[in-house]
């Protein structure tokens, strides 16, 4: 038997609050009932879910492991559940006015912003864009509203260890971007071919923009060749590691290759097989059928894709 029919949905808005304040006084509050009855309330989630949920310490109420684990599902059932209620608010980028919320890497900026804007102001002139930097807390961003989308490299490229946990958006492929050697023009190499020892043997500038890890695919790469590489610097932005190469003539580095192309670095094709990096965009599916962010959506694809 499916549980849900023995299971009162209002006690999931109760739980959700409960959650939430970590307090029967302020959860009833919230609900605009007696604390009798929300009381009421949880001593029966705690028959339902078999713990205490939410336990004394000293003189507040502080969530148990389990309740923990409750809170995330809960809160996206009940944003969700709101969302079936309302119907969608029609929107015309034409006219409507509307403020847009993006996360972005830099290399994504440096090229499709510029793009973006100037679709932007043929198509919508009213609609403003508000871009922040990508970072590890953008899914937490993304799961509280605070931003509408995010693009970022595809998650299989990046570590393990410091992968943005992307479980509950929806993810859709955007573009690829293939890499290419870039060195300062005083580099001792030159113009001279690159083997895959020579840039082995070379000091390498890094980007990584997420924090905790200072290996890129390259490190992978030279260790199935046996060999390994020194990594000099790490910085977490393409806009750092141009400058550094730039100032420093023993310094070689991984660019996008419309970066590259744009750096006033001396670029050319990488040692090994070419390769290229995936990017991606992720919005949550609390906004998935919000017209305005269906209609950034074709945008951003558009933009990026032609």
């Amino acid at each position: 038997m499916d549980p849900l029919r023995t299971l009162d949905l209002n006690l999931l808005l109760a739980l959700h609050h409960l959650l939430e304040t970590a307090s029967v006084q302020a959860a009833a509050a919230r609900l605009d009932v007696g604390q009798p009855a929300m009381s009421a309330s949880l001593a029966r989630l705690r028959a339902v879910f078999d713990d205490p949920l939410l336990e004394r310490v000293g003189r507040t109420m502080a969530p148990t492991e389990r309740a923990l684990e409750l809170a995330g599902p809960v809160r996206e059932l009940i944003e969700g559940t709101r969302l079936l209620l309302v119907p969608p608010t029609p929107f015309d980028p034409a006219t409507d006015a509307w403020t847009a919320r993006i996360a972005m890497s830099d290399e994504t900026r440096a090229w499709l912003l510029p793009l973006l804007l100037a679709r932007l102001r043929a198509e919508a002139p009213r609609v403003d864009l508000r871009v922040r930097a990508l970072t590890q807390a953008s899914t937490a961003a993304g799961r509280t509203g605070e931003i509408d989308l995010a693009v970022f490299p595809e998650p299989v490229r990046v570590a393990a260890a410091v992968a943005p946990d992307l479980g509950p958006f929806v993810v859709r492929p955007l573009y690829a971007a293939t890499f290419e050697l870039a060195t300062s023009h005083a580099h001792p190499h030159g113009d001279e071919p690159w083997t895959l020892q020579a840039y082995a043997a070379a000091d390498h500038a890094l980007v990584v923009a997420w924090e905790g890890s200072d290996r890129g695919f390259a490190d992978e790469l030279l260790e199935r060749h046996g060999l390994a590489r020194r990594v000099v610097i790490v910085v977490p932005t393409f806009a750092d590691v141009i400058e550094l190469v730039r100032s420093d003539p023993h310094l070689v580095t991984l660019l996008p290759d419309v970066l590259a192309r744009r750096s006033g670095l001396r670029h050319c094709p990488v040692p090994f097989a070419d390769w290229s990096l995936r990017f991606c965009y992720a919005y949550h599916p609390r906004v998935g059928k919000d017209p305005r962010i269906r209609w950034l959506r074709g945008l951003l694809e558009s933009t990026a894709q032609g």
